[in-house]
């Protein structure tokens, strides 16, 4: 149990690191807003590249390979921006929540076209 909450602990607080203003990509992730006018990415580190994604059933919705598991990404949570500086597609998400396992995902960005 005490290995539990340790791992818990560092788990949480790896997740609370601010995108940092030299991070080059910190005002395109904090710019973000989803369909529903929310901010995809808090001052907290939200968003996170990633290489590995594919479309999913769903029209207009995807699967992304997110710490360690494949992740459903919704339709509405897919922007079209043509102004992805990462050369990567970008996810921001958090591990659920006090009531859930699943991830809850805020915004989906795909690589900007080459």
């Amino acid at each position: 149990m005490f290995k539990i909450s340790i791992v818990a602990v560092a788990m949480l607080a790896s997740a609370a690191v601010p995108h940092e203003s030299s991070d080059a990509t910190a005002d395109s992730y904090l710019s973000l807003t989803n369909s529903k006018h929310e901010y995809c990415c808090t001052p907290q580190r939200d968003c996170e590249e990633v290489d590995d994604y594919r479309p999913s059933s769903e029209p207009g919705s995807y699967e992304a390979w997110w710490r360690a598991q494949w992740v459903r990404i919704s339709a509405s949570a897919v922007l079209d921006r043509s102004d992805n500086p990462t050369g990567h597609a970008v996810l921001c998400a958090w591990s659920g929540g006090a009531f859930s396992d699943e991830p809850v995902v805020r915004c989906f960005v795909r690589p900007a076209p080459a």
